[in-house]
């Protein structure tokens, strides 16, 4: 995750600041490997397997860092398989054979895994197979130290690592190990270990049961194995979705829940913390809160849809253990305009001037002019006169704020000066209101003002000498 942040200047500075959440594709950059770089196998001479899948040999181990289908890995027989006497379980690794083999001869087998990637990248390894002659019947019994083992290892375990040892109460003879289930035993005198042959994952599986089956070449035993994989920090906390939308009132007092953002963590024990981490506008980061434990999205500061109509916010979620994973999301909160701001007059009071018997009904006097910051139906404006004009001399436009002269053609004739109280109110709820004075003098038709015959009068001067 990077934070990146760019300001403008140099006089007045302001920034902007994103989170950018950079995902690395995973290439099929790394070919299968082996767990060995050859392989060594002795077992008893055997006669044709009756076995549909074979009889067991072995078992080749191989693992590849790419993830997905490019670490998938396919086991094959590439080369040593005359007559196809041995088989080999393409997913597993696991080598049988299903022909007869006399003691003394030997099979060199070249064994390849390739993976799923596009091209597909692959290694090879030899196994020497040898085979002895079937080990004398042992008069000491054959018994396991324990009838049933527990062991556990981490989902990190890497492929080939030691998971636990078995072992008989009495070794003595060469012993052969096998099992079933998705770990692999490494057949050794005496001693099977146990190693992890795939990777693991807790949250598809996390207990393992399988039989153990030991054999000298004539007679068998068995033991139970219960392995647990350990849960560790491998995933990744993710929110509910992608990205949140929400409405909020520009009146919601600091403290107001919005919303409660859900994360998932498919960990086990996973304990999740949720914070505001930036804001396209910094300014927003200071408006709301998020709590740490809840997720709980809250107002911190008093919103105003006249300032800002809408905030995008970055949020995160992150676990709690090392190695720390988080993950962010968007909301984008949209302030929704309250009726919070009453209209205003341009000025206080307002001054016309008409001539008596010279304005007929309808003619403007003069406007009178409000403003309200508020949008929509709460910035909607209607003029009305509530005092002053109780013989009905004067109307007003409910819009427009004109006042004009009303009545018969002789409706300002009466001399004199009139104040009249002009009212604003706007269409909010509920409706907010201001006042203004109107002054208007009607003066008689010869006391109207003088005026110059013209607009424009030139004249020159002759420039007399000084002195």
């Amino acid at each position: 995750m990077v934070k990146v942040k760019v300001a403008d200047g140099p006089v007045t500075t302001r920034q902007c600041t994103v989170c950018v959440r950079v995902h690395v594709s995973d290439q099929n950059d790394n070919p299968p490997r082996f767990a060995a770089v050859a392989y060594r196998v002795r077992v008893p001479e055997r006669d044709r397997s009756s076995r549909r899948g074979g009889d067991p040999v072995t078992r080749l181990v191989a693992y590849d860092r790419d993830l997905g289908a490019n670490g998938n890995i396919t086991y094959s027989i590439v080369d040593g398989n005359q007559e196809g006497r041995f088989l080999i379980d393409g997913r597993t690794g696991a080598v049988a054979s299903r022909r007869a083999a006399a003691a003394g001869s030997v099979d060199v087998l070249t064994v390849r895994a390739e993976d799923g990637g596009d091209p597909a990248l692959w290694s090879t390894v030899a196994l020497r197979v040898e085979w002895i002659r079937r080990p004398t019947p042992s008069t000491l019994p054959l018994v396991f130290t324990q009838r049933n083992y527990t062991f556990s290892v981490p989902e990190t375990a890497a492929v080939s690592q030691l998971v636990g040892v078995v072992s008989l109460r009495y070794p003595g003879s060469p012993l052969w190990f096998s099992i079933t289930g998705s770990l692999t035993l490494d057949p050794q005198l005496g001693v099977g270990t146990i190693m992890v042959s795939r990777p693991l994952d807790a949250e598809l599986q996390s207990v393992y049961n399988m039989t153990i089956q030991v054999t000298d070449g004539t007679r068998v035993a068995t033991a139970q194995v219960c392995i647990r994989v350990l849960d560790t920090n491998d995933n990744p906390p993710v929110f509910s979705q992608p990205a949140y939308d929400l409405v909020v009132s520009e009146v919601a007092a600091p403290g107001t829940a919005l919303l409660r953002l859900r994360a998932l963590d498919a960990d086990e024990r996973s304990r999740l913390s949720f914070s505001l981490q930036a804001a396209v506008d910094p300014a927003s980061v200071r408006l709301f809160r998020v709590h740490a434990a809840t997720g709980t999205l809250y107002t911190a500061g008093p919103l105003d849809y006249e300032t800002r109509t809408q905030h995008i916010l970055t949020v995160m979620v992150k676990d709690q253990e090392a190695p720390f994973h988080r993950d962010l999301a968007r909301v984008l909160v949209a302030v929704e305009d309250s009726n919070d701001n009453a209209p205003s007059f341009s000025a206080a009071s307002y001054h016309g001037t008409v001539v008596s018997g010279s304005t007929p009904a309808g003619t403007a006097v003069l406007q009178v002019t409000a403003f309200d910051p508020d949008s929509g139906v709460n910035g909607q404006l209607t003029y009305s006169i509530e005092a002053g004009n109780a013989d009905g001399r004067f109307a007003i436009g409910n819009s427009s704020g004109v006042i004009y002269a009303a009545g018969s053609s002789d409706a300002a004739t009466a001399w004199g000066s009139y104040l009249l109280t002009v009212r604003v109110t706007d269409a909010g709820e509920p409706p907010l209101t201001a006042t203004a004075s109107a002054h208007i003098v009607v003066m008689p038709p010869d006391v109207s003002t003088a005026t110059f015959a013209q607009r424009e009068y030139q004249a020159e001067v002759r420039e007399e000498p000084a002195g």
